[in-house]
């Protein structure tokens, strides 16, 4: 085709602190037929200065400003408008980005033609300390659907979707702090399917600036309004309790109880029979995923290991094996995946910079 094959998509506001980072791990690609399509939001620091040097440095990045404040939905939506790739890859201007990432991002959805969107997995990055986050998880679109009843499995910065479907969906505007879970879920109930891709290819940076008191009462009001039309839509109407339990204690992770999981759980189970929107498979792997990550935040540990064993004694014993087996191999992708990059770490900074979180 002619012109880029992908769309880099940015939006950015007052992200002066770690832009050029984010850049740069864009301008080291080793897939080099791309653009970057970069909105800024109308920032009042020096976010103008640092894009208008990346963009003379190369022309492959194309900068456009807001008139006035749109908050990130109004930029990507802009920017995947005005997009030529046939996939749209997002990236935040506070992320690093393998520089394989668009190579194998790209390389994976060409040999996987069913899926829409898929992410990559991801490291989180605080302070040059790194985590994997989703290192366990399972990846294929039917166990990938199941975990969006009880969390968002996707990184926003580490998407990439064919640029046909997202178009003809976009982000809804009136969200500005769940905009991406509200596109995905609306995707899926539209049959489109989603994949988590089994690389590390993202740093994402974790700090004091990405969530304010105000903004998480409104990720709370957004969160509940996308749950409650996902879970109408798919299972049930739920009740107040059941809102709050899904907001409170699965959304934002507070401790729980694991009595009030088991039943929602059985409920989920029920209400899926007559419509099977989520296959059993799914519904257990995905209540089993939810209850191993919040282990160590329950208060009643021995009521939770109840809990995992009503999902099936033999369902959990062999999802424990994989995990125990897959351990082996993520471990040693993990530090291949860090070792890669903190050889661009070293070759941009002249150290290493990035140490395991333990």
């Amino acid at each position: 085709m002619k012109g880029p094959f992908v769309s880099v998509v940015m939006g950015v506001y007052n992200g002066e602190r770690y832009l050029s980072e984010a850049l740069e791990s864009i301008l080291k690609q080793t897939y080099s037929n791309w653009e970057c399509l970069i909105i800024d939001d109308c920032s009042t620091d020096r976010t103008q200065q640092i894009l208008n040097r990346f963009r003379q440095k190369d022309a492959r990045f194309k900068i456009y400003r807001n008139e006035k404040n749109q908050k990130l939905a109004f930029c990507l939506n802009r920017g995947i408008r005005m997009a030529e790739g046939k996939y749209i890859v997002r990236m935040d201007a506070d992320d690093i980005s393998r520089s394989d990432r668009l190579e194998q991002q790209i390389r994976f959805m060409e040999e996987h033609h069913d899926i829409s969107l898929s992410c990559c997995k991801w490291f989180a990055l605080e302070d040059e300390q790194v985590y994997p986050v989703s290192a366990l998880r399972r990846c294929d679109p039917e166990m990938v659907k199941g975990l969006f009843l009880f969390f968002n499995p996707l990184n926003h910065s580490g998407v990439i979707a064919k640029r046909e479907v997202i178009e003809s969906f976009l982000y809804d505007q009136k969200y500005t702090c769940t905009e991406d879970l509200e596109l995905w879920t609306r995707m899926l109930l539209k049959g489109e399917k989603i994949a988590i891709q089994d690389e590390f290819l993202l740093l994402y940076r974790m700090h004091e600036a990405q969530v304010t008191a105000m903004a998480s009462q409104r990720q709370r009001e957004e969160y509940q309004e996308i749950a409650t039309r996902f879970y109408d839509d798919t299972l049930f109407t739920m009740s107040h309790e059941q809102k709050r339990f899904l907001t409170e204690h699965i959304y934002f992770r507070n401790i729980f109880s694991p009595e009030v999981f088991g039943r929602l759980y059985r409920d989920i189970r029920e209400s899926n029979r007559p419509r099977c929107f989520f296959s059993p498979k799914a519904i257990k792997y995905a209540a089993c995923e939810f209850l191993l990550i919040r282990r160590s935040h329950a208060d009643n540990k021995q009521r939770l290991f109840y809990e995992l064993l009503c999902l099936g004694p033999l369902s959990v014993m062999i999802e424990l094996i994989r995990r125990m087996v897959q351990k082996i191999t993520e471990g040693r992708k993990c530090a291949e995946a860090l070792e890669i990059f903190n050889s661009e770490q070293r070759k941009a900074y002249g150290k290493k910079r990035l140490y395991w979180n333990v």
